[in-house]
């Protein structure tokens, strides 16, 4: 790959990296799905263990909001007051993965005390890839966060909108990218209480047993998604559908 033409460089063809699964015949078959294929730097998944150690319990994520500027964002991102009900779930500890603050969402934000703010500690994405490594969960709306966590084969939930992105597909509760992600979609447009509702009857039922660490739930919400071969395998009967 070249990032662009130098003078005196014969290229014999072109493809741009987003037609090459249509180059390579690429089907939701023989897709390459095995994660993690990204990891974050052990020194930062170091530095923000540490942190994040600190404060016993189960330990989630949270995102509510992606960039404003985003032309669906009226339809993906929730107002925290909605969605930090999902922080009411008795024996976990929330921590808030957003940067940036929204003026409306502030007020819920600041009402809610035991949620660790360490999304507005961070600098750069590379310290959200370390925190997320450290967590054993996290709940996000559609936004880069969740692109994140699944590439990182880390165990995430998605709320969706009831039209959404292309990339997470139709009706289904999984995704063909990512085998541990799992989608918690609207059944009617603008309809968020009822989607926050099942993911907290989920994240109840996870936290079960697991007192102190939701690796053991990680690896039920994993298994959901994968095979045998851990490559996704146990997705192929709806995609054959």
């Amino acid at each position: 790959m070249i990032a662009g033409v130098t003078e005196g460089v014969k290229i014999n063809y072109a493809c741009s990296a987003m037609s090459l699964p249509a180059a390579f015949d690429t089907n939701f078959e023989t897709m390459p799905r095995d994660v993690p294929y990204l990891h974050a730097a052990p020194e930062r998944v170091a530095r923000w263990a540490a942190t994040l150690d600190s404060h016993p319990g189960c330990r989630v994520g949270l995102a509510w909001a992606g960039n404003p500027k985003h032309l669906n964002d009226r339809r993906r991102s929730i107002p925290a007051g909605q969605f930090l009900e999902i922080a009411n779930v008795p024996g976990v500890r929330f921590y808030s993965l957003q940067h940036e603050i929204r003026e409306g969402d502030r007020a819920a934000l600041d009402a809610n005390s035991t949620i660790v703010r360490v999304g507005e500690m961070v600098d750069e994405f590379a310290d959200v890839a370390a925190i997320v490594t450290s967590l054993d969960l996290v709940i996000t709306v559609d936004t880069a966060i969740a692109h994140l966590a699944g590439a990182l084969g880390k165990a995430v939930w998605v709320l969706l909108p009831f039209v959404a992105d292309w990339r997470w597909l139709v009706g289904q509760d999984d995704c063909p990218w990512y085998p541990t992600v799992r989608l918690f979609r609207q059944d009617a447009a603008g309809e968020w209480l009822p989607v926050i509702e099942r993911v907290k009857a989920a994240l109840r039922s996870l936290v079960v047993g697991a007192p102190r660490s939701l690796s053991s739930c990680a690896q039920m919400v994993d298994s959901r998604f994968r095979g045998n071969d851990g490559r996704g395998a146990g997705m192929t009967g709806w995609l054959r559908e």
